[in-house]
């Protein structure tokens, strides 16, 4: 196996690794503010005066989103996890290339 093949392909999994992770941070507070912004909406629901079935029918949208959050919530930490072994993995190509070239090294000199 080619040295020079196996760093690269720890370096180019290392950063779709970090790009992976990025996203899912970045999916994840999303998730947040959109889980304060509809905490917020049923606040506002049970305060206003309405009418019996605009209620039900506002707190159905609100309990649909949330579930719809917590499964988004759920998806995007187990990618985060994901993501974090795959760096892990590609970090453990780049330390095994760097050993064999350090040995390359020494067996050479």
């Amino acid at each position: 196996m080619d040295i020079q093949s196996a760093y690269n392909s720890g370096l180019y999994g290392l950063a779709q690794a970090e790009q992976g992770i990025n996203k899912n941070a970045q999916d994840i507070a999303n998730n947040s503010l959109r889980q304060s912004n509809n905490e917020e909406l049923n606040a506002q629901a049970n305060n206003a005066e309405q009418n019996a079935a605009n209620a039900e029918q506002a707190q159905t949208e609100l309990n649909h989103q949330s579930q719809q959050s917590q499964t988004e919530l759920t998806d995007n930490l187990v990618d985060l996890n994901v993501n974090q072994l795959q760096a892990d993995a590609n970090i453990k190509t780049l330390q095994t290339a760097n050993e064999v070239i350090g040995s390359i090294i020494d067996i050479k000199v």
